[in-house]
Order: structure tokens, then sequence, then C-alpha cells
């Protein structure tokens, strides 16, 4: 049986309930496209953090194109976003809105939400210090089919006039 349109939407709306980490696209097929990252605010802090990395299959989590604290996210989103902007989502204090896709070469990129702990660190009680530790919740992949082929619009000069296009 196939499933009508809005039973599908409040299916994968009742499963985002669930999940900490979501976009309103999974694939890019242009750079420059507008993409949104969501998160399920029950247990995220402002303190936490987003990274971006591409390759998605980047398993070294110190190599990162971008990074922003859930602070951060919030407050570029809320500039970004202006109240004439239909969304499919209610609340949009909770999303990171990329006006346009950073242009990567690269077929798949990945977002990590770290979220931070506190701990105690052991030592003499006059000496004890707060210190949180950032621990992998969720991650979300985007693909970038064309990543690797579309043109990039970008011109690089090689000569020492802005004009030129020369080799050294």
């Amino acid at each position: 049986a196939i499933k009508s349109k809005t039973q599908s939407l409040l299916d994968e709306n009742k499963e985002r309930s669930h999940l900490l980490l979501w976009s309103d696209k999974t694939t890019i097929l242009s750079y420059n496209e507008p993409f949104t990252l969501y998160w399920n605010d029950t247990i995220i802090n402002d303190d936490d953090v987003l990274t971006f990395h591409c390759p998605a299959d980047n398993n070294n989590h110190h190599q990162f194109r971008d990074a922003a604290t859930i602070r951060q996210a919030r407050t570029s989103s809320s500039t970004a976003i202006s109240s004439s902007t239909p969304s499919s989502h209610d609340n949009t204090a909770n999303s990171w809105h990329l006006k346009r896709f950073p242009i990567v070469r690269t077929t798949s990129c990945q977002f990590r939400l770290w979220t931070t702990t506190p701990r105690v660190i052991d030592a003499p009680s006059y000496r004890k210090r707060r210190r949180s530790e950032l621990n992998l919740a969720a991650r979300r992949t985007v693909f970038l089919p064309h990543g690797m082929v579309t043109p990039t619009a970008l011109h690089l000069s090689l000569g020492s006039s802005s004009s030129s296009s020369s080799s050294p």
C-alpha cells in the first residue's frame, strides 16, 4: 500500500522528534543552494558544538571545515531567516540556516553535533577544576553527487596583476 503524502509527512515529523540532528535536504545538486540543519532541543545546550566535515568519511574529528557553537548557529540563523520566509518547521530557534551551501570539492559532507558534559578533574581539593568534555552525539550526512564535476565559478589568477591569468 502506498502512503498518502500527508501520512508520509506526519511519519517523517514523528521520526524527527526522536532524532538529534536532521536537515531539510540530504542532497545538494548545485553550489549556493540554501540549506538548513535542525536539532532536537531537548538535551542540547548553547555551548554544544556543530562541526562541518568534508568528505563525510573523514574520521579525524580534528579536521573540519567549519565549526559553531549552538549559540552562534542560533544567532546567525535568527538574522538569516526573516519572518516572511515560509518554513515547514515551527521552531527556527533550533536550526542553523545557511543561505548558500559552501563550495566544496567532494561528493559528501557531514555535520556533527558534539554535546558537552561537565566533569571534575581529580586534583587536591583546593585545585579542583571543572572542565567540559565534548562527546559525539549525532551526525548528518549531505550528498553532493556533482561536487567533483560542477564548475565552481571561481577564478584563480596566477599572475602578478589581478587582470591576468598567466602563469609565473
